[in-house]
């Protein structure tokens, strides 16, 4: 067990006195509810500065238009409670489908809140439609209050800064780039240790979109220096795209024909040793040795007759031509690296590359179905049963929406949601009844809440015990309903704890029915995307390569958190994706030659060009088909007819790659089985 640092306790003391300074300020201001300010302070921190503020602008944003909402609904559904339902189910599912469509990125919090603050203010408010406004205006005032408190003093009380977890986790990153490359380099590509590697290197070079996004809100260098780090993203990215190719084609070629693996192998070496110095802040400057590996690639390349007549002879100067590009990018990391380091910018900086994510419309639109008809089922029991406190059972149940529509199985996450409200409710009812009693004044107050909520904010810092802890203090909060004046009425407490309860309850018997689809749909749906993108590009789609590639490993990155690559059935999913990213480049440089290409050169591209793309075409794809082998084939053997230029070369070198690829991982790619080589058929395992 690792002990709290610190830190964690300058994030728990300091998360408790905001809390404690929105509560009083609230009370100084005769607000009715400050707990619902201290309640805001625990939803909106986080341990670092930079990821509280970005939280809580688009937590203002979202509680604004959450609350305009409510009031535009009550003012026309007054006479109406089950349209105001209706209306209101509507709204939450549109925000649901715009948070889980952007998913973690800092902006999806908003239309969440927007969603969820209409509940949380209009179902109370349309009991008693004439006090809605001023209702409206308080609970929005305690929201602001509680984040403007939270704000000043986590920039104020020994601030916790994103912009050096970001230079620290680029610095982290480097180096394991640097040692992934020099095992697929030095041949240790199959290892237990190079999987785990992958799967923690691609991982944290897409996280590193997240921490920029919040590092621009607490670190004026970031600020300064943007495109820089997004220039740093986009090579990185473009990094491991090589890395990839490197790793397979080698295996291939390995394996097919030794005498030419053999024949380049010396290359390899080269670049492994330059890479074995890592690309840390120590990297010696080496323009020498480099040029001279240069050198070395270029005397391993076979000769281009040869490459024009024989397939390992294109996987080899493909090879060779990797090589150089880690060369070219290693230069470039180290180059855009010192500059953070030293808080320049390059005196030539092209435009920042563009970072996708993965955006996914089924899951959005199943989200969002699901959410509306929960919702709208809840408030049916509420207004059938005439249930006094029903609307806050409909309240818990938008929350629970809210939280875990994006989650791969929300009834899983609801669950433990109602597990630790159902603690934070017995703790409530202590309090209640054996301390809120014996309090005299504000100072013994904050003495006793800090004796739960301290401990509270502890475990809130690490990312195992913030799901249960978090919980723990929003709904303890909630229950405990502090207000300007006690009210310590037990019937009224347990009438709303059993309220609270049934609505996480129904939340979770709804999230079982409606959403039953689990984590291999969500995987189904990242391998759709994945070929549907090659579809697209294949068909004419103008896409960046830092677009393109960046989308591609959030994808791969969601699937290997979902996949397990020691499963048979699982790991050619990952091979198969990694493939796609390699099957993506090549159609993309085939678009790009198509227009600079010989007529006749022209005309067999964009034949084979269009088969793939109706192969890809995921509306009208039936089931394994052989005509996109057989249509690369004989655009690779017209190729090797036509004169032998530089742009009908590198077509035919493209050509050659696709086929080569798709013949890899055929199952993966709609093919049938027999497609693949036979050194190679036996690691494809039909899933």
């Amino acid at each position: 067990m690792e002990w709290p640092s610190w830190r964690d306790g300058v994030f728990a003391l300091r998360t408790f006195s905001a809390a404690m300074l929105a509560a009083w300020i609230s009370l100084r201001l005769d607000l009715s509810s400050p707990g619902t300010a201290a309640m805001t302070v625990y939803i909106v921190s986080q341990p670092m500065t930079g990821m509280m503020l970005s939280k809580s602008v688009y937590r203002v944003f979202g509680t604004l238009a959450g609350a305009l909402a409510t009031l535009v609904f009550i003012d026309l559904f007054v006479q109406a409670r089950e349209l105001f339902v209706l209306a209101s189910a509507l709204w939450f599912a549109v925000c649901v489908y715009i948070s889980v469509l952007l998913r973690d990125a800092p902006a999806a919090y908003g239309p969440m809140l927007a969603g969820y603050t209409l509940a949380i203010i209009g179902f109370p408010a349309v009991l008693t439609p004439q006090a809605a406004f001023d209702l409206t205006v308080t609970r929005c005032t305690e929201i602001l209050l509680g984040i403007g408190c939270a704000g000043v003093l986590s920039a104020v009380v020994m601030p916790r800064p994103v912009g050096p977890v970001l230079y620290a986790r680029i610095e982290a990153t480097l180096d394991a780039t640097a040692r992934w490359a020099v095992d697929i380099l030095s041949g240790q590509r199959g290892t237990t240790r190079t999987h785990g590697d992958q799967t923690r290197l691609i991982a944290d070079v897409v996280a590193l979109e997240t921490l920029r996004s919040h590092a621009v809100f607490d670190t004026r260098a970031v600020r300064v220096a943007n495109d820089v780090v997004r220039q740093l993203q986009g090579r990185l990215f473009a990094f491991l795209a090589v890395l990839v190719s490197i790793r397979d084609r080698e295996q291939a070629l390995r394996q097919r024909d030794p005498t030419q693996w053999q024949a380049i192998e010396p290359a390899f070496d080269a670049v492994a040793r330059v890479m074995d110095r890592s690309l840390g802040a120590a990297q010696p400057t080496d323009d020498d040795s480099i040029a001279t590996v240069r050198q070395q690639i270029e005397a391993c390349r076979p000769a281009p007759e040869a490459a024009h007549r024989n397939d390992q002879a294109i996987v080899a100067g493909i090879l060779l031509s990797r090589l150089q590009d880690v060369l070219t990018l290693r230069a470039g990391c180290l180059g855009l690296r010192d500059h953070l380091a030293a808080g320049t910018r390059p005196a030539v900086l092209g435009a920042a590359p563009s970072i996708s994510r993965h955006r996914d419309q089924a899951v959005a639109i199943n989200a969002a179905v699901s959410a509306f008809a929960t919702l709208v089922i809840g408030c049916a029991i509420w207004i059938e049963t005439s249930w006094t406190y029903g609307s806050a059972a409909a309240t818990m149940i938008a929350i629970s929406c809210g939280f875990f529509s994006a989650a791969d199985r929300p009834a899983q996450a609801a669950l433990n949601f109602l597990k630790f409200t159902a603690v934070s409710a017995v703790v409530a009812l202590f309090y209640m009844t054996l301390v809120l009693p014996q309090i005299d004044g504000f100072a013994m107050l904050v003495a006793a809440l800090a004796v739960f909520l301290v401990p509270i904010g502890l475990l809130m810092t690490a990312p195992n015990t913030a799901t249960m802890a978090t919980p723990l203090a929003i709904n303890f909060l909630f229950l405990l309903s502090l207000g300007k004046v006690p009210k310590l009425d037990l019937a009224a407490y347990l009438n709303t704890a059993v309220a609270v309860l049934a609505g996480c309850a129904m939340s979770v018997a709804l999230f079982a029915l409606l959403r039953p689809l689990g984590t291999q749909w969500v995987a189904r749906r990242l391998v759709t995307g994945i070929l549907a993108d090659l579809g697209q590009l294949a068909s004419g789609r103008v896409l960046a390569p830092g677009a393109f590639e960046s989308r591609m490993f959030d994808r791969i990155n969601g699937l290997l958190l979902r996949l397990d690559p020691a499963s048979s059935g699982d790991r050619p999913i990952l091979q198969g994706s990694l493939a796609a990213l390699r099957v993506g480049q090549n159609v993309m440089t085939l678009r790009r030659l198509a227009d600079t290409l010989p007529p006749l050169t022209r005309q067999v591209v964009e034949s084979a060009l269009s088969v793939i793309a109706r192969h890809f075409d995921t509306t009208k794809h039936l089931g394994p088909s052989n005509d996109v082998m057989q249509a690369l084939t004989h655009a690779g053997e017209r190729l090797r007819e036509l004169d032998s230029d530089p742009d009908t070369f590198a077509a035919l070198t493209s050509v050659t790659a696709i086929r080569l690829t798709l013949s890899y991982h055929a199952a993966f790619f709609g093919l049938p089985s027999s497609a693949a080589p036979p050194p190679l058929q036996e690691v494809v395992v039909p899933t």
